[in-house]
């Protein structure tokens, strides 16, 4: 498969994470209208974002930090107290093409590696020769009366069958009302067997939120969602498109075989929130 050059560089990883800072604040906006009761809330950080979107939810981090600028000392500590404010440890995604500056106050504010993920690109515009299984799948964009469906399949495809009992666990719930967010759902015969998301701003599409059925793994369903949201992305005027995984996952195999290439790898970064803020003023 011939893709044009595409640098890994600070251009393409500034686009990359723009882009997924107005994926996550569109989300968090739809939070803040379908579980009004969570408070979902946005601050700004130095040249990024932090956003709360309820105790554990994935959407409850910082994104974009040092992308532009140096980080000073105070913005760390603007981040720990937002999230202190709703009782929830802070985290926030570091990029290794940040301003060192970031990397510098994560020691010194006590943060530590919660996790890694690996972010992969893709230029748009050469077609995906399906796999024989993956062609027998059939792959539909949902109406916004079928959300519930899209999000218990995605939901229990994420919790091994499982539906999650508390509403914050549920981001399925929200993200088909998420501004240029499209969900799709994919069919084994007649059966949902797992669903997924596509976002697109300007000419970045963002590929996230995918999940099989544990009854319906290795059996192509991961693949045609892939094809089929890499077409709307190129039906949509996008010319590249980003995806992230755990490093060595499934998930990880299924976009390497379809012409995704590591662009960077970022961890998670996380200060644990004490459970009790003692003050030394008096």
């Amino acid at each position: 498969m011939a893709l044009h050059p595409l640098l890994s560089d600070i251009k393409l990883a500034r686009r990359l994470e723009a882009d997924e800072m107005l994926g996550l604040e569109e989300c968090m906006q739809a939070a803040q209208q379908r579980q009004p009761h969570v408070g979902a809330e946005r601050l700004a950080v130095a040249d990024g974002i932090a956003l709360f979107c309820g105790e554990g939810s994935p959407l409850s981090r910082a994104v974009g930090l040092g992308m532009r600028r140096p980080i000073e000392p105070g913005h760390l500590r603007q981040l720990r107290e937002f999230y202190a404010s709703h009782g929830s440890p802070a985290e926030f995604d570091l990029c290794p093409l940040a301003d060192e500056s970031l990397w510098d106050a994560a020691g010194r504010e006590g943060y530590h590696i919660k996790e890694f993920e690996n972010v992969w690109v893709r230029p748009l515009g050469d077609p995906i020769q399906l796999e024989r299984d993956a062609r027998e799948v059939r792959v539909l964009e949902i109406s916004l009366d079928q959300a519930g469906l899209w999000a218990d399949v995605v939901d229990r495809g994420f919790n091994e069958g499982r539906t999650p009992a508390l509403m914050t666990e549920r981001i399925g719930l929200i993200l088909p009302y998420a501004a240029n967010t499209r969900c799709f759902l994919a069919y084994v015969g007649e059966t949902p067997a797992g669903g997924a998301a596509l976002s697109v701003h300007g000419p970045t599409a963002a590929l996230f939120s995918a999940a099989t059925l544990p009854e319906f793994r290795r059996s192509g369903v991961q693949t045609a969602l892939l094809a089929a949201r890499l077409a709307a992305a190129a039906a949509s005027g996008c010319d590249v498109a980003q995806v992230h995984t755990t490093p060595g996952s499934a998930s990880q195999r299924n976009v390497e075989r379809i012409g995704f290439r590591l662009a960077y790898t970022k961890c998670a970064m996380r200060r644990p929130q004490p459970a009790r803020e003692v003050d030394h003023a008096a």
